[in-house]
């Protein structure tokens, strides 16, 4: 039964790339919604797996792969990161508007202060292949969705208007919002 399981996830089979895509996920989601034990165990055990194809490398090339992706891993988080403040920055204009009293200046500061943000950080560095391909994906689909919002609302909108009794601004009122 084991020997069955390891020459299915053997190195460059159809199981090893559909174990690594499931992997990738959980890997995204967890990165995502900050979990980071779940992926840090699964990142070991895939480890654990593969040992005896990894110690086949040369251990200067394993090492200065290492050393290459902790590079990318702290240029990705310093991307991340900025993209970060900015985010808190705009809810923070949003909410407040330009001028902030003192205490939601110290809020601000308190949300924005990286060593609250440790494992954050430290996730964005381990696992920042996954975070590329998600924030690539995530990004094109957040534009498509904004591209088509306002064709959508006026799908609705029309819909809406045969019955002359809600407006959109009605809908906005709404107290209890979408159903999701």
């Amino acid at each position: 039964m084991t020997e069955a399981i390891l020459t299915f996830l053997a190195f460059g089979t159809f199981g090893f790339w559909l174990f690594l895509s499931v992997l990738s996920v959980i890997f995204i989601y967890c990165n995502e919604n900050d979990h980071r034990t779940i992926p840090t165990l699964l990142f070991l055990g895939t480890i654990v797996l593969y040992w005896k194809q990894l110690i086949t490398f040369n251990w200067q090339y394993l090492l200065g792969g290492f050393i290459a992706y902790l590079i990318a891993g702290v240029v990705w988080s310093v991307f991340k990161w900025i993209r970060f403040v900015s985010k808190a920055v705009d809810e923070c204009k949003q909410k407040y508007g330009s001028n902030l009293t003192d205490d939601q200046r110290i809020d601000l500061k308190r949300s924005i202060d990286v060593t609250y943000h440790k494992s954050q950080v430290t996730g964005w560095i381990t696992f920042w292949p996954w975070g590329i391909i998600w924030t690539l994906t995530g990004d094109l689909w957040n534009a498509l969705y904004d591209a088509m919002k306002s064709t959508y609302e006026r799908i609705s909108n029309n819909g809406l208007a045969k019955f002359g009794t809600i407006t959109p601004v009605d809908i906005k009122k709404d107290k209890h919002g979408p159903n999701w």
